[in-house]
C-alpha cells in the first residue's frame, strides 16, 4: 500500500497568454494570421475570373449610362457635348416644359405592382393550402395549378389576346356587363391596366404555388401536432 507522503499532487504549469514573453505572443499572433490571408487570398484569385466578367457587364455598362446620361451624344452613341443634370430635370418635369410622362409612368408602374403583387401572393396561398388537403384527386388539381409554367409567354400572349378580343362572346358580354364604350378591354384607359394585371398574375400563378405549397409541406408535422394540442385548430 502506497503511503500519503508518495502521493503528490501535480503542480498547475498551465501559462496563460499573459505570462508569455511578448515576442512569443506574437510569433503565435502571426502564425494564426498568416493561413487567413492566405486564403483570402487564394479565394480572391479563384473569384476573379468571375469578379471581371461580373464586372465588365454589369458595372461597367452602369457608370456609362450615368456618363451618358449627362452629355449630349450623337447617333452613334458617343458624348458630344456636357448638359449636365437636364435630362434628369426634364424627366421630373422639373424644367417648366410641363411633360409629365415620366411621372405618369411611374405612377401606373406603382399601381400595376399594388394589382400583381398582393393578389399573386394570396392567390398562390390559397391554392397551396388547397392543394395540401387530403382529399381524392388532388394531383389532378395541382397539375391545373401548375399549367401557366408549361405555357411559354409568347403563347400565354395569344391566348390572352384572343380572349380580350371582341369577337369573343364572354367577353362582349363582360363588355356590355360593364358598361365600357370601347369594344376591347385592352382599348379601354379604365380597363386595359386590370386586364393586363389579370394576365400577368395568370402567367406567374404556377411558379408561386409550387414556392409556397414546398414551403408549406417542409413545416414538421409536430408543429401541428402542437398546435392542435394547444387548441389551435
Amino acid at each position: 500500500m502506497r503511503s500519503d507522503d508518495s502521493v503528490r499532487a501535480v503542480p498547475h504549469t498551465a501559462m496563460t497568454i499573459s505570462d508569455m514573453p511578448l515576442t512569443r505572443v506574437q510569433r503565435w499572433s502571426a502564425a494564426l494570421r498568416q493561413p487567413r490571408s492566405v486564403e483570402i487570398m487564394r479565394a480572391l484569385l479563384f473569384a476573379s475570373p468571375a469578379l471581371l466578367i461580373f464586372s465588365l457587364f454589369t458595372y461597367f455598362p452602369f457608370i456609362r449610362a450615368i456618363y451618358l446620361s449627362l452629355n449630349i451624344t450623337n447617333a452613334a452613341g458617343e458624348a458630344v457635348k456636357y448638359n449636365g443634370i437636364g435630362y434628369y430635370l426634364r424627366v421630373l418635369s422639373l424644367d417648366g416644359s410641363g411633360r409629365t410622362e415620366y411621372l405618369e409612368a411611374i405612377v401606373t408602374s406603382f399601381k400595376f405592382s399594388l394589382m400583381v403583387v398582393p393578389a399573386g401572393i394570396v392567390i398562390s396561398v390559397l391554392l397551396a393550402l388547397l392543394a395540401t388537403a387530403k382529399v381524392r384527386y388532388i394531383g389532378v388539381f395541382r397539375t391545373i395549378f401548375t399549367s401557366s409554367i408549361a405555357i411559354s409567354l409568347a403563347s400565354a400572349g395569344v391566348i390572352w389576346a384572343l380572349i380580350y378580343s371582341p369577337s369573343t362572346k364572354a367577353t362582349a358580354w363582360l363588355v356590355t356587363l360593364l358598361g365600357i364604350e370601347s369594344p376591347s378591354l385592352l382599348n379601354s384607359d379604365s380597363t386595359a391596366l386590370l386586364a393586363v394585371a389579370v394576365m400577368t398574375v395568370w402567367s406567374g400563378i404556377g411558379f408561386n404555388f409550387i414556392i409556397t405549397l414546398a414551403g408549406i409541406q417542409a413545416i414538421p408535422q409536430d408543429l401541428y401536432e402542437s398546435a392542435a394540442i394547444d387548441g389551435a385548430g
